[in-house]
Order: C-alpha cells, then sequence, then structure tokens
C-alpha cells in the first residue's frame, strides 16, 4: 500500500522527495486512489481499519510495544506489554494476534518481534493519546536495567559471547532507554 501510494505522488515530488519524506509516512501518503476503498486510500486509514478491528487488549499492547526499537523478545513484550488491559500471562496470546493481523512480524531466527515503522509511529501515537508512554517507556528501562545487571557477570565470564550477542540484539532498545532517561 505504501508502494502505491507513494507512486501515486511521481507526478507531484521527484523520487528524491519522496524517499526523504517516508520518515513522515503517515501523513505524506495522505491520498489513494478514488477508486480505492476508504480504508485504502491512506496508509492512516488502513492501520485506522485495522486498529479498529482490534480488542482493547491487543490495542493496549499494540500501541507498549512501539516504545522498542529495533523488534524486542518475548520477554520483553511481556515485562513492558502487561499492565492494564493485558495481563503478563496473556501477552503471548495476544502477540500471536497481532502476528496474525499483520500488525507484528516475527523472526524465528533470532525469536525477536518488530514493527514495521509506519505502524510503530501510529501505535506510538495512540500511546501518548491513551496517556501511557511515561509508563510503558519506564517499564521498558526497568526491563533493560535488569537485563544490563544480569548480564554484568556474564561479560566476564565464560558465557561473554553470549551476553555480546544478546546486547548486541538489543543495542537499539538499551540507547533508546538512555535517551528516554537523559530525556526526563
Amino acid at each position: 500500500l505504501a508502494i502505491e501510494l507513494a507512486a501515486a505522488r511521481v507526478n507531484m515530488f521527484s523520487t528524491e522527495q519522496i524517499a526523504a519524506r517516508l520518515n513522515e509516512s503517515l501523513n505524506l501518503l495522505a491520498k489513494g486512489g478514488r477508486a480505492a476503498l476508504p480504508r485504502h486510500q491512506t496508509i492512516r486509514a488502513s492501520i485506522d481499519w485495522s486498529w479498529n478491528l482490534l480488542s482493547e487488549s491487543e490495542q493496549a499492547l499494540l500501541r507498549r510495544l512501539a516504545v522498542f526499537s529495533g523488534g524486542w523478545t518475548l520477554e520483553g513484550a511481556e515485562a513492558v506489554g502487561a499492565g492494564e488491559q493485558v495481563n503478563e500471562m496473556n501477552v503471548f496470546d495476544l502477540l500471536s494476534n497481532l502476528i496474525e493481523k499483520s500488525l507484528v512480524l516475527f523472526n524465528g531466527g533470532n525469536e525477536r518481534y518488530r514493527m514495521l515503522e509506519t505502524v510503530s509511529e501510529y501505535a506510538l501515537e495512540r500511546l501518548k493519546e491513551a496517556n501511557e508512554e511515561d509508563s510503558a517507556r519506564n517499564r521498558h528501562i526497568d526491563f533493560y536495567v535488569a537485563m544490563a545487571e544480569e548480564a554484568e557477570p556474564g561479560l566476564l565470564g565464560k558465557e561473554q559471547g553470549l551476553w555480546m550477542r544478546r546486547l548486541g540484539d538489543e543495542q537499539e532498545n538499551i540507547i533508546t532507554a538512555n535517551e528516554w532517561c537523559n530525556n526526563k
């Protein structure tokens, strides 16, 4: 859909201009073909349509997952996603539902989950609207502080390689958590 909507803009912008503005994809790609169904006319309308099909628990989890950068593990989703409307024991099932609805992607090779950037941007907007950003980001920070504390002795022992890989996978999240702390 994003490619189709961007292609409709080539008569107004150069491909370089479109590429430069794709970081604002929810706003740039704001008009599809007139013959398209309303939910397919914009990225926002498409995600709105999908969002409205979610249960309240699925919506709560999806918006909380938006605080992750570079993907996350099931343990991370449980730590950050659980709370009001979401029981930690239900996170796996809710995450499975979000995958089935193509809002979350799973990479079995490294057992990590992620969202497409436009979905993440949308979910982050919803997180802010729900006034949950501080609590979700605080749970995110707590999760990565606990991971760093657990990793410290392992970085000096025979599990060093394992911990280096794990921390490498989580580098973007650790940086994001640190930036949030520094901006608070």
